[in-house]
C-alpha cells in the first residue's frame, strides 16, 4: 500500500495506514467474495453478450463461477473484521487520498495486465467504502486520485470530493 495522505479538518497530511492492507489485496480467500459477486451481476450479459467483452475481462469474469459457497461464506465473514480495521485507522481523519492505479493508463491492445490498475481499490471494494476517483492533472496520461471516505459517509465524502476538485482545477 502507498503512503497515503489523509484530510483531517481540511487539512492534509502524509501517513502510512497503521495496518496491513495487503492482508485485504493479497488474500485470495478475501476475493472470493467480490469474484462471486462480479459473476452474478455480469452473468446474463456474458452469456448474452460475451463480445462486448474484452477478452481479459471475459477471461476473468468466467473464472468468477468457479468460486465455492464455502469460500464465499469465509470471504463475507471477514468482511467485517477488514471494515473495523479499516474504521479505526480512519480515526479522526475525514478522508484518505491515495493514488487509484499503481501504474499509468496502458495502451489499448487485447490483453491487459490489469493488476495494477485495481491493486490500490481491491481493500476499498472488499469494505465497500464509498470511494471517488478524481483526475490528477500533471504531465502525460492521465492519473487518479482516490477519496476514500467512512461507510455510511457518502455524503460527507462527497462534499469532501468536490472541494477537492475545485481546488484543483483553480491550479491549472
Amino acid at each position: 500500500m502507498p503512503h497515503v495522505l489523509h484530510l483531517r479538518r481540511g487539512l492534509l497530511k502524509a501517513t502510512t495506514l497503521p495496518l496491513d492492507c495487503h492482508l485485504m489485496i493479497d488474500d485470495p480467500d478475501r476475493w472470493a467474495a467480490g469474484y462471486a459477486e462480479a459473476g452474478a451481476y455480469h452473468r446474463r450479459w456474458l452469456a448474452e453478450f460475451p463480445d462486448r467483452y474484452g477478452l481479459d475481462v471475459l477471461e476473468r469474469l468466467r473464472t468468477t463461477f468457479t468460486v465455492s459457497g464455502a469460500d464465499y461464506v469465509t470471504a463475507v465473514r471477514g468482511r467485517d473484521a477488514a471494515r473495523e480495521a479499516l474504521a479505526d485507522a480512519m480515526v479522526g481523519c475525514d478522508a484518505l487520498l491515495l493514488p487509484a492505479t499503481a501504474a499509468v493508463a496502458p495502451l489499448i491492445q487485447p490483453q491487459v495486465n490489469s493488476e495494477p490498475l485495481t491493486r490500490f481499490t481491491r481493500a476499498f471494494n472488499y469494505t465497500g467504502q464509498p470511494v471517488f476517483s478524481l483526475p490528477a492533472g500533471g504531465p502525460g496520461l492521465p492519473v487518479g486520485i482516490q477519496v476514500v471516505g467512512r461507510i455510511g459517509g457518502d455524503a460527507e465524502l462527497a462534499s469532501i470530493a468536490l472541494a477537492l476538485e475545485q481546488a484543483w482545477a483553480l491550479d491549472h
